[in-house]
C-alpha cells in the first residue's frame, strides 16, 4: 500500500518494521498538529472566519479527536508472546489509559493466541500444497 493510503481505510492493519512504522506515525502526528495550528490561525484571522469556525466547531473537534494519538493510546506490536502497546513518548494521562484499554482488549480477545493459531494453520496449509 502507499503511505498516502494510511488514513484512507485501505487496510485495517498495517505491518511494518519498527523504524519505518515509527516514521510514518510521527509524520502523521506532525502533519496533523501543523494542520490544526494553521487552521486555528486562519479561523481566528477575522470576524468572518471566526463565525465560520463557530459554525463548524463540532465537526472540527471531531476531526481533531480522530487524529489525536491519545485517543488510541499507541500501536500494537505483534509477534510477541504477550500483548504490547507502544505508546508515544510524550503520552498524556488519556493516552496511557487508552493504551491500557487496548492491552486489556487484546487479552480479552485472545489476540496473541489467535495470531499463533492462524500462523500455525497457514504453515499446515502451505505444507499440504
Amino acid at each position: 500500500m502507499e503511505s498516502r493510503d494510511l488514513l484512507e481505510g485501505v487496510a485495517d492493519v498495517v505491518v511494518t518494521d519498527g523504524f519505518s512504522g515509527n516514521i510514518a506515525l510521527k509524520t502523521i502526528e506532525g502533519t496533523a498538529l501543523t494542520l490544526f495550528s494553521l487552521m486555528k490561525e486562519k479561523f481566528t484571522a477575522n470576524p468572518k472566519t471566526k463565525l465560520a469556525a463557530l459554525l463548524a466547531k463540532n465537526e472540527l473537534k471531531g476531526l481533531k479527536d480522530e487524529l489525536d494519538y491519545s485517543e488510541y493510546g499507541g500501536a500494537g506490536l505483534f509477534g510477541l508472546r504477550a500483548p504490547v502497546i507502544k505508546a508515544h513518548g510524550s503520552s498524556n494521562q488519556q493516552a496511557i489509559f487508552n493504551a491500557i484499554q487496548q492491552a486489556v482488549h487484546m487479552i480479552e480477545a485472545n489476540v496473541t493466541e489467535t495470531i499463533q493459531q492462524e500462523i500455525g494453520n497457514l504453515s499446515v496449509e502451505t505444507r499440504e500444497e
